[in-house]
């Protein structure tokens, strides 16, 4: 009777850990986007200066160009995008294709400069 009830135990919790991974990978796929995909440095150019500027996010997802802490807050974020608002009332977006950042549209001057990942 105990080996009986012991199997049965056993089955249930090998059934309650299956129904738990899946639950899991379901959650997972439809919540893949995790905010840490944002965070490194990218190399931009400026074509109009020929100058390139260092844009740096880290694990708070406090944004930095050329080392300089942008003062303002992110506004929203997704897997597309992330939306910083500066303390001047101006938009810098981040873009993300698959994941990664991509591109950043700085409204001030009304641009977009393709990002390169640094390592």
């Amino acid at each position: 009777m105990l080996e009986h009830r012991e199997v049965a135990m056993s089955n249930w919790s090998l059934k309650s850990s299956i129904s738990k991974i899946f639950k899991l990978k379901k959650k997972h796929i439809k919540n893949s986007f995790s905010p840490v995909n944002y965070v490194g440095t990218w190399l931009f150019t400026d074509e109009l200066s020929k100058r390139s500027h260092r844009l740096k996010i880290n694990d708070n997802l406090d944004i930095f160009i050329d080392s300089k802490k942008l003062p303002g807050e992110i506004i929203h974020i997704n897997e597309n995008e992330l939306l910083f608002l500066d303390n001047y009332g101006y938009h810098l977006r981040i873009d993300a294709i698959d994941n990664l950042p991509s591109g950043v549209y700085d409204e001030a001057d009304d641009r977009i400069y393709p990002l390169k990942k640094l390592i």
